[in-house]
């Protein structure tokens, strides 16, 4: 019996691929639809601040993986080739969507859109070239390191993502405990959307707790007519805030000085409840508990226009904070 009939006397068996890749179609789509819900709440609030191509690609997504499958069950015994087609599809519409998100807040002084750019271009490309590549000896050995990179990276967003959420959690600050609110992007006198909802959730939070102060953290940047404490201040006072509840912190240009000046502008305070975007909590609070700040949280959520570039950033300035604190 010659490798031809040995290979078709094998028992072909069930795709492995089939269960995993059909729950993942299920979980893209559900994400999908959800989001769209919620899309279509928000145009008829009025809201038309929103990101659409997320559940597009959501959907594309689900569909890619939907045609890889089908492809697959073409031949049951040819799942390998399969799992290529399966994790190449959607991985080359999450690098586009990478890209998209990247370009869109595009800023030539900002390092992470440099860095997601160039790292969603070299994934669209390498999993386009990859298979006209992997017969040759040097792709083989570099599909072992890759795949150890891969696992490695995994790891670390998913400790990073825990973090993240983590930081968001924890007990209501106790009654007269000072807040900061934490500085954002100023286009020329308005309060960029991720800073305005900064301010409304520390509005919010200072009615319901009527006997704390308030410091408005951030200075002044490029593109910015006023600094980012005044742009505080004007929204907080608007809002019904008292003037003489409010501190400006108007020097600071980071997430470290704003931690530290307002610690200044407090002075024997012991703790602070700290209004900022919930991906970046967690590494305020970091920050604060390094100069002897007890933390709690006051996250706001991040509009969806800014959300995907923004936390993705944070997934750079969070490991580096960590290894400055703990070196």
């Amino acid at each position: 019996m010659d490798h031809k009939e040995l290979e078709a006397a094998k028992p072909s068996g069930g795709n492995p691929l089939l269960v995993p890749g059909l729950l993942a179609v299920t979980v893209f789509s559900v994400l999908a639809i959800v989001r769209m819900f919620q899309l279509q709440k928000i145009w008829n609030a009025g809201k038309p601040d929103t990101d659409l191509l997320l559940p597009l690609f959501l959907l594309l997504m689900a569909a890619g993986l939907v045609l890889a499958l089908w492809k697959s069950l073409k031949n049951a015994a040819r799942h390998t080739p399969a799992l290529g087609w399966v994790l190449r599809i959607p991985l080359v519409l999450l690098f586009a969507f990478t890209l998209y998100s990247a370009i869109r807040q595009y800023n030539i002084m900002n390092l992470g859109s440099w860095l997601f750019c160039g790292a969603a271009v070299l994934g669209i490309v390498g999993c386009l070239l990859w298979p006209l590549l992997r017969k040759h000896r040097v792709p083989r050995m570099l599909s072992t390191v890759f795949a150890v990179l891969y696992l490695l990276a995994g790891f670390v967003c998913l400790f990073l993502g825990l973090n993240m959420y983590l930081g968001t959690q924890g007990p209501s600050a106790p009654a007269g405990t000072p807040a900061l609110v934490l500085g954002s992007q100023v286009n020329g006198t308005t309060p960029s959307a991720d800073l305005q909802v900064r301010i409304n959730t520390a509005a919010a939070w200072l009615k319901k707790n009527p006997s704390s102060k308030v410091v408005a953290c951030g200075g002044k940047g490029k593109g910015e007519s006023i600094t980012e404490a005044e742009c505080i201040r004007r929204g907080l006072t608007a809002k019904g805030i008292a003037a003489n509840r409010i501190l400006l912190d108007d020097k600071s240009v980071n997430t470290d000085e704003n931690i530290k000046n307002a610690k200044k502008l407090l002075g024997s305070a012991k703790s602070v409840a700290i209004v900022t975007d919930d991906y970046h909590t967690c590494r305020a609070r970091l920050l604060a508990e390094a100069v002897g700040l007890q933390a709690y949280p006051v996250p706001s959520k991040t509009p969806d226009s800014c959300r995907t570039v923004s936390v993705m950033r944070e997934f750079l300035a969070l490991p580096v904070q960590m290894l400055n604190l703990h070196s």
